[in-house]
């Protein structure tokens, strides 16, 4: 019977570097699950939305709107808990524009906008929410809506970003929706002026119709994508701010856009 073939053993120094090969290897995929995971996830110091927060916190009402009371621009808690924020802001917005701005009851969110991977709403579902309710009481008519929620948001539209502190959709018939989140402007008398940055900004562009603007504090600058860049901003549309007169002439002018 013929002899079998032994290898000879393997040299110590072979298997030392068999197991450093294969820590690198398992180091590069854990690496980039990491990576992954990174991109999905919301920053990880702010709370993630989930169906159970969401529903904790419900709305008052699937319809917000009155379907016997025009205003200029609808403010909207799209949350329980922003409902006395709401009611603060549309009151400043009507100090610093000549604008009709009412606070609404509570929206009561569909949980159609929440995305459980990136554990945020998407304030584009919400828009269209918030349009179908708007406009199943006040059909076409021209309008300007706000919502507000303490949820952290992004947009599907721009998804490579990871969050947004306000996302707006325009819709025929001059009707424009808005969404604005506090996840992100901490807390306090910060929190007040930051959102009122933002809510003007909307106001600025969905209801007078005006451009953006290329100066570095007025609320029509770019859109700011972190909380540095939304503090340098302030809560009026230019320095020193259009007049009542430039503003009412400017809502006329969008409105008769064709």
């Amino acid at each position: 019977m013929a002899d079998l073939e032994l290898s000879p053993p393997p040299d110590k120094r072979d298997r030392l570097f068999e197991v450093l090969a294969g820590a690198l290897v398992l180091g590069g995929v854990l690496g980039g699950l990491a990576v992954l995971l990174d991109r999905d996830s919301p920053d990880p110091g702010i709370p993630p939305v989930t169906s159970e927060r969401i529903e904790l916190t419900l709305g008052a009402t699937i319809q917000p709107f009155p379907p016997d009371r025009a205003c200029g621009v609808y403010v909207v808690p799209v949350d329980g808990p922003s409902e006395a924020l709401v009611a603060r802001l549309a009151r400043q917005l009507a100090r610093r524009a000549p604008v009709q701005a009412c606070a609404t009851p509570s929206f009561r969110l569909d949980l159609a906008s929440l995305d459980r991977r990136r554990g945020q709403l998407d304030a584009v579902i919400v828009s269209d929410q918030l349009a179908r309710a708007f406009q199943d009481t006040r059909g076409i008519a021209p309008a300007t809506i706000v919502g507000i929620t303490a949820f952290d948001i992004y947009s599907s539209a721009f998804a490579e970003d990871e969050f947004g502190f306000g996302v707006a959709k325009r819709f025929p018939q001059k009707q424009g929706f808005a969404v604005v989140s506090t996840a992100r402007m901490e807390s306090g008398e910060d929190r007040l002026r930051r959102l009122e940055t933002m809510a003007m900004r909307y106001v600025g562009l969905l209801y007078f119709g005006l451009p953006e603007s290329s100066s570095p504090t007025s609320a029509l600058a770019p859109a700011p994508e972190s909380l540095e860049e939304l503090d340098l901003l302030r809560p009026e549309f230019s320095d020193p701010p259009p007049s009542s007169a430039a503003l009412v002439a400017a809502r006329k002018a969008f409105l008769s856009q064709k």
